[in-house]
């Protein structure tokens, strides 16, 4: 399965979702149009706009 194939997405409205990203390109969550602005208001602005966002965890296998 491909991260860009579309699918249903998990909210249940049976629309196509798609995968939304970080400012780093890391996979978040799937969306469609019925969740998008609920479900990435759950990300701080900082991840979803600046790359060297802080982090808690490492974000490579270098940062360990």
């Amino acid at each position: 399965m491909s991260i860009h194939q579309v699918m249903p997405c998990p909210c249940g409205s049976g629309k196509d979702s798609y995968w939304q990203h970080d400012a780093r390109g890391i996979p978040l969550c799937r969306t469609c149009d019925d969740c998008h602005e609920t479900k990435m208001k759950r990300y701080r602005q900082e991840v979803l706009t600046n790359p060297s966002y802080e982090a808690d965890e490492p974000i490579d296998a270098d940062d360990q």
